[in-house]
């Protein structure tokens, strides 16, 4: 700590925009716009992903894209030096003016990795956090570069440490943490496991999986002979007719050929579909099927499909349709998909490491509470838990706390249940149209009572990622310097009013109080009525 200093608490959010130029516009539909956003969530540190703006366009319109006056702006942009298009992924910070000591938009410490703009470090002074848009997989023909930026970004976190400080790691990663994080259809059945069912299970479901692994050579044969078309699709919505590439097998009981799994934009991508054989990738980042040759990275294990594509295919292949039961079971022992190499790095994060997933700590029994969710389907809860935050432990335990509980969008029921999680849509309220005016009801349902450690219910007209949010308390007050060094200088907007650096924010003298780390911290805030509260005294129109 500073000797001397106050004591402060922190409210971080963690935001995927999906595009800030076109969120900030949105906010500014809205009666008090961003800085409403801002003062409503009680927001410290502003953690954004996906900004998409180049350091051109950034300066081009830095008035409608830089916080307000109290708070100070860092970018990491993608000028397109990487190979990718000018303007892709992006990350910015914004914190209160006075809490950062310097920042870093090239932290990884290599070209090839840095100038995707996916990674940003900022300086709090007890600890440091690493503003991260982690690569997509994009169907496996990245995941050797993913996997050499992992590396890379854990390697940074470690000279931070090394240096006294705390890590706290937010962003969206483009990977799963646990089957919780995932649809149940979505997730992972090794077949070979399906040998073993617990007694615990019930008679009817033994007996059905029985049959599974009795059928499973038949479908597997199908499998391997699986034929990859082009066909045309419609827009159900649009009317607009797309080409897809699908997957296609023999029905070993009607001698029809079907197709099975969902529509892919390539032909790559459908080969990966039901891949029996497996899939690995090379180290420049070439998919290799089955036995085609030796891979140096899994991508997909062999024998490993889907819930839903396995049900599918035993359903097509040999006629076996499954029960409701057996259906549920299957996705209850199943796991998160993400691959091989990707789990094994989270793992050596969490374990080796010692930093813990900041929401799991507090929400460890949470079913599908994701914060991401795929074109228009928030309204029905298909979409998957991909942006983090996780904290170094021993700095998680002295100052993380839960604050509010998770939102259940004002019903009585138990915070971790599936029904509390549909909150995500305000209970189908919100609807999925992106390019719709934010109302400032819609807008109003997602303030809570006050700060917490979770997950933040925007409308979705936003972005189609959510918030989330990590409360820290009893910090010191950071010495700021002035954060004038050339690499905290490169990060600052170009053309952007300067903005005092120098000297820390100031608090109430009653909010200086001394470090302590019992379970409810002093913590003076301005509390916003909770929804519930809200109808009750009329303040939220009908």
């Amino acid at each position: 700590g500073y000797m001397g200093e106050s004591i402060r608490d922190v409210h971080l959010l963690c935001w995927n925009v999906s595009g800030w130029k076109s969120c900030a516009e949105q906010f500014r539909g809205i009666p008090g716009g961003f800085q409403a956003f801002l003062q409503g969530h009680q927001v410290d540190i502003f953690c954004m992903q996906e900004t998409k703006l180049s350091s051109v366009s950034l300066q081009k319109d830095v008035g409608s894209l830089i916080p307000p006056a109290d708070y100070e702006s860092f970018w990491a942009c993608n000028d397109g030096k990487s190979g990718q298009p000018l303007g892709f992924n992006g990350v910015a910070t914004f914190a209160r003016s006075g809490q950062v000591l310097r920042a870093d938009h090239t932290p990884l410490g290599s070209p090839d990795l840095d100038e995707e703009g996916r990674c940003l470090l900022t300086d709090h002074g007890t600890f440091v956090v690493f503003n991260a848009y982690v690569p997509n997989t994009a169907g496996g023909t990245r995941l050797a570069f993913k996997m050499r930026w992992l590396g890379a970004l854990r390697q940074a976190m470690h000279k931070v440490r090394q240096a006294g400080k705390a890590v706290v790691l937010v962003g969206d990663m483009n990977l799963r943490h646990r089957a919780a994080d995932v649809p149940p259809g979505t997730r992972a059945v090794k077949v070979s496991d399906l040998a073993h069912v617990p007694p615990s299970a019930s008679e009817g479901v033994r007996a059905e999986i029985a049959k599974v692994t009795a059928s499973w050579e038949v479908v597997r044969g199908a499998l391997t002979l699986k034929e990859h078309r082009e066909y045309e699709v419609t827009n159900a919505r649009t009317g607009q007719k797309l080409t897809k590439w699908g997957v296609f097998v023999q029905s070993k009981k009607s001698g029809r050929i079907c197709r099975v799994g969902w529509p892919q934009n390539s032909e790559e991508r459908a080969k990966c579909v039901c891949a029996v054989d497996g899939v690995g990738c090379t180290e420049t980042d070439s998919l290799v099927f089955g036995r085609d040759g030796p891979s140096s990275l899994e991508y997909l294990p062999p024998d490993t499909l889907s819930v839903s594509h396995l049900v599918q295919c035993l359903k097509t292949v040999v006629g076996l349709n499954l029960s409701s039961a057996a259906k549920r079971w299957l996705a209850e022992t199943g796991d998160e998909p993400s691959p091989p190499p990707l789990r094994a790095w989270l793992a050596s994060i969490l374990k080796d490491d010692d930093m813990v997933d900041s929401f799991v700590e507090f929400w460890p029994l949470a079913e599908e509470r994701f914060t991401n969710w795929l074109g228009r389907s928030r309204p029905h809860a298909s979409g998957a838990r991909v942006d983090y935050i996780l904290v170094d432990r021993i700095f998680f335990r002295r100052h993380a706390r839960q604050g509010a509980s998770l939102d259940t969008g004002g019903r009585e029921v138990d915070a971790h249940s599936l029904e509390a999680a549909l909150a995500a849509s305000a209970q189908g309220v919100w609807k999925e149209q992106r390019s719709a005016k934010t109302d400032s009801v819609s807008f109003e349902n997602q303030f809570r009572s006050s700060p917490s450690t979770g997950m933040i219910y925007t409308p979705p007209q936003l972005s189609d990622h959510i918030p989330v949010s990590l409360l820290l308390s009893g910090l010191p007050q950071p010495p700021c310097a002035g954060a004038h060094d050339d690499a905290t200088l490169r990060c600052r907007a170009p053309g952007a009013a300067a903005v005092d650096v120098g000297l820390p924010r100031k608090r109430p003298a009653d909010q200086s109080v001394p470090v302590t780390f019992d379970p409810e911290p002093p913590r003076k805030i301005m509390k916003r009525p909770a929804a519930k509260e809200r109808e009750e005294t009329g303040e939220r129109k009908k």
